[in-house]
């Protein structure tokens, strides 16, 4: 009987945890990670590519061809992380192994406030594979569009005009394969059902 209050108990804490998640991913874009058609997508598999595009209602100022999108640690971006060189945040370290800045030049912006340039078709930019990254799985990352490509992160409260996928939480996840996750998923259903079927009938 305690046993399966238990279970439910861990359950249920799982759902709200699965909710507060779904809302914090809701904090404020600037950018918005994608798939090769401009669909949002936030978590990545092994197999995926990244890709990033403009945020609805979010204005890119007009530029040439000649900023940089970077993939960077999840930080909170915004004023008080202005200045820092994205070259020592665009790597991880994986079993001693440090991996190297994953970011794509020559990017900019037309008169649509839409990305153009190399690496950019139909304003969608192609950053990288899963696999450039550091393997590690699953692992969370920020997207930052570096308009004038000087390899820091420019931003005042009077003026920001690097732009980041998610200010204040992770903007994009790997994950392993779905079977990875999948099992341990299934299992932990699994022993809920077991305890909730033999406690229904002790009772």
């Amino acid at each position: 009987m305690a046993k399966a209050k238990v279970i439910t108990a861990l359950a249920l804490t799982t759902v709200m945890l699965v909710v507060m998640t779904g809302l914090a991913a809701a904090d404020e874009e600037e950018l918005q990670s994608c798939d090769v058609n401009g669909n949002p997508k936030d978590v990545f598999g092994p197999n995926d590519r990244i890709y990033v595009t403009d945020k609805s209602g979010v204005p890119l100022a007009e530029h040439a061809p000649t900023g940089k999108i970077w993939i960077v640690e999840n930080l909170n971006w915004g004023p008080d992380k202005n200045g820092l060189n994205l070259s020592e945040y665009s790597y991880h370290m994986d079993a001693g192994t440090t991996y190297p800045d994953v970011y794509v030049s020559g990017v900019g912006v037309n008169s649509s406030g839409k990305f153009n340039g190399t690496h950019a078709t139909n304003g969608i930019v192609d950053i990288c594979a899963v696999s450039d990254l550091s393997g590690k799985y699953p692992d969370s990352y920020d997207i930052i569009y570096d308009a004038d490509g000087d390899g820091y992160y420019n931003c005042t409260a009077a003026n920001c005009p690097d732009k980041v996928d998610k200010l204040t939480c992770q903007g994009i996840t790997t994950v392993p394969e779905f079977a990875t996750i999948a099992i341990p998923a299934v299992a932990i259903l699994g022993l809920f059902l077991f305890y909730n079927y033999r406690k229904r009938k002790e009772e």
